[in-house]
């Protein structure tokens, strides 16, 4: 099973061949391995953002852009995303609010413990 090479390169369109890739994938399967990866990558990088390093990875103006595109793709087929709208919230106010658009995922807990008023845990 071959995804199509349009689907592997980032573009504005890619959004529209997503529906013909997934066909050709079996999504269940997919959705786990994805899910298993994440787990992994959350918990490594949870680790270092309790070290307090929130160095660029993947910074939180990136993530919000890519999740601006999901919410307006699913927004589209018509489809709520309500959880995926609460975490584009707490980007934009990490990188607005608090100036963390630079750093790494992580330092979205910075921007939650300033909110709350509280010290970031640290190890």
């Amino acid at each position: 099973m071959s995804v199509p090479a349009s689907i592997l390169k980032s573009s504005p369109d890619m959004w529209t061949e997503v529906p013909n890739c997934l066909e050709r994938l079996n999504l269940q399967g997919s959705l786990r391995l994805v899910g298993n990866i994440g787990k992994l990558r959350s918990i490594r990088a949870g680790v270092r953002h309790l070290k307090g390093e929130v160095a660029p990875g993947f910074a939180i103006d990136l993530a919000y852009k890519d999740l601006s595109i999901a919410i307006g793709a699913a927004a589209a087929a018509g489809v709520p995303v309500f959880t995926g709208a609460a975490a584009r919230e707490a980007l934009g106010q990490a990188r607005a609010g608090q100036g963390l658009g630079a750093k790494d995922i992580t330092a979205v807990l910075l921007a939650a413990a300033a909110n709350a008023g509280i010290t970031p845990p640290r190890l």
